[in-house]
């Protein structure tokens, strides 16, 4: 009866142990992905707005150019 109760025992904490690991992994995993994400949300984002940052500001020049030659 011990025996079986110990390896009970140990089989139920290995069991608990193994999922542990697999849900602390699918959490960090999840964590990550959210993180690289949002990292690639950001990045997009700032090219973004750099992009058309630039591009207004190329448009604003060309039009101020095409308004007035002279200056």
């Amino acid at each position: 009866m011990a025996s079986n109760q110990a390896e009970d025992t140990l089989h139920s904490m290995a069991d608990h142990r193994v999922e542990y690991t697999l849900h602390s992994m699918a959490d960090h995993q999840a964590e990550y992905t959210l993180h690289s994400m949002a990292d690639h949300q950001a990045e997009y984002t700032l090219r973004s707005m750099a992009g058309h940052r630039v591009e207004y500001t190329l448009c604003s020049i060309t039009s101020h150019q095409a308004v007035d030659p002279t200056r």
